[in-house]
Parts: C-alpha cells; sequence; structure tokens
C-alpha cells in the first residue's frame, strides 16, 4: 500500500488551489519565487510555457540502471542500449555520442498528471554532483541515483520543480513536458 500523501507546504506560494499544510520536499527549484501552480494549469495552458509545481512522483521509466543513455549532442538521438555494444558516433549524422542522462518521471498533484522527461543538462542539475556515466560500471552513481528515484515513488514525498510545456519537431501537435532548474536533495539518504 502506497503511503499517504503529505500535504502542500504553506511556505510554497500558489496561484490556484494547491493546499498548504506541512509537507517535506524533496527538492527545490533555481526559481523559489514563482507562485507554485498545478498540473491542472500546465495541463490547459498555451504551449510553450513555464511552471513552478509541487508534486508527487508516481513512476519513472526506464528502470534506473538505464538512465544514462549514449545520445547525440547535435541531433540529440539517445540510444537505450548496453554501452559496450555501441559504436560511439551518430547513425544519423555521425558525429560523436556522449553519456547523458534520459528519463521520465511520471507526476501528480490533485488536480492532474502528467509525464516529464528530465535529460541532459537539466538531469545534471537534478542529480547535482553526479556525472552521466555508463551506470552498469559505475557502482556509486547507479546506487544514488537508484535510491534517490526509489525514495521518491516509495515514500510519497512531493517534489517542488519546474516544468516546461513544448512541442518537438517531430511531433508538433503533441505536448511534451520537461523539468527544468530542479535539484534533488538527499540523494540516497532515504532508503
Amino acid at each position: 500500500a502506497a503511503a499517504a500523501a503529505a500535504p502542500v507546504p504553506a511556505s510554497i506560494p500558489t496561484s490556484n488551489t494547491v493546499a498548504t499544510s506541512a509537507r517535506v520536499l524533496w527538492s527545490s527549484t533555481l526559481c523559489p519565487t514563482v507562485p507554485a501552480s498545478t498540473l491542472h494549469d500546465v495541463l490547459t495552458a498555451e504551449v510553450p510555457r513555464c511552471f513552478r509545481c509541487v508534486v508527487r512522483v508516481e513512476a519513472y521509466h526506464p528502470s534506473p540502471a538505464r538512465f544514462v543513455q549514449l545520445v547525440c549532442q547535435s541531433c540529440a538521438v539517445g540510444v537505450p542500449a548496453p554501452f559496450e555494444h555501441l559504436d560511439s558516433t551518430c547513425p544519423t549524422c555521425h558525429r560523436a555520442r556522449v553519456p547523458a542522462f534520459l528519463f521520465q518521471l511520471q507526476l501528480r498533484d490533485d488536480t492532474g498528471a502528467l509525464s516529464a522527461i528530465v535529460c541532459f543538462e537539466d538531469a545534471e542539475t537534478f542529480f547535482p554532483g553526479l556525472p552521466a556515466c555508463d551506470l552498469s560500471t559505475n557502482d556509486h552513481t547507479r546506487s544514488v541515483v537508484q535510491q534517490s528515484i526509489d525514495g521518491l515513488v516509495k515514500y510519497n514525498v512531493w517534489l517542488d520543480c519546474c516544468i516546461m510545456s513544448y512541442t518537438h519537431t517531430s511531433a508538433p501537435s503533441k505536448t511534451m513536458y520537461r523539468i527544468f532548474n530542479t535539484v534533488l536533495h538527499a540523494l540516497g539518504s532515504h532508503t
């Protein structure tokens, strides 16, 4: 059974109907003065737009051991496969690929739910001090990432995060969401 959700902290300014009791936050944003919006606000606003929200993480994808992929920095193509089985060049543009965090979080508040990606430099901000590396060979980074992400779901804690809505050229009619300017705290210490 999932743990009961704590209410929203009174210190979070709100623009709508977010609850206002004390709750434990496992993150902070680089935009603390921006009023918090609900996921309903995010889902119904014009695109593109940026928001600050207080949400729970219900799930994540893929498994944390696969949060880092080899990605082409030129065309942003990720390859979800073991590092040792990959050529280091992009099959599309033939430029070098580099390790980068690339994963998705399923977010929810009392007004709605959405999936948001965490990637590239935004993921390096999310996991401060952790390198994007082959997680099959870096036990420390893999352990911290696993414990942190599992803790977000297991303990039903709240994330103070920035969410950007946007469209991508590959699917211009589909709205996508990305977490940015968000720092996860207490990495690996809550399990």
